[in-house]
């Protein structure tokens, strides 16, 4: 779960940092440096499994390419390094990470929301929601055959 909780974890903050500095509109480039928070697992009915703190930079590699990396430190003490790559399409935002690929789309200003999914089709829906310029929060829910596993909320600011 370790493992698995932090590729989710930073599929989720590499779709978030989309959203970037400015609330109305996505862009790949925006909220480009260091990001930091914290957050909790749950079950699927809301029982808590974890907490975890996760450090992150975002880097443009060109003008519609941003990475992520960072990592996550379980309430235990584990680390787990993740990278995540966004590029901006004709099609829109594409999302490319360890847990597969998918594509995000803000439905109105502050709201965002990300779906990926793996090679046995597996995946994960992220909701993002802009609360400031540098907080955001979001809700991850793991999938497997299109059930929720594993819920991973979490919030992240800039300082």
């Amino acid at each position: 779960m370790k493992t698995m909780t932090s590729i989710l974890l930073g599929t989720s903050l590499f779709a978030a940092s989309l959203l970037g500095t400015d609330p109305a509109r996505a862009d790949v480039l925006e909220g480009l440096g260091r990001w930091s928070g914290s957050g909790t697992t749950l079950s699927p009915d809301g029982k808590p499994l974890g907490d975890f703190r996760v450090e992150l930079t975002r880097s443009a590699l060109g003008p519609d390419r941003v990475e992520t990396r960072g990592t996550v430190t379980t309430g235990q003490g584990h680390v787990v390094p993740f990278r995540s790559l966004v590029t901006r399409t004709k099609e829109g935002y594409v999302t490319e990470s360890a847990r597969g690929k998918g594509h995000v789309a803000c439905v109105e200003p502050g709201v965002c929301h990300s779906y990926e999914v793996d090679a046995s089709g597996n995946g994960s829906s992220t909701t993002i929601l802009v609360d400031s310029a540098n907080r955001l929060r979001i809700l991850v829910t793991e999938l497997d055959k299109g059930k929720p596993v594993r819920l991973i909320w979490q919030t992240l600011s800039q300082p």
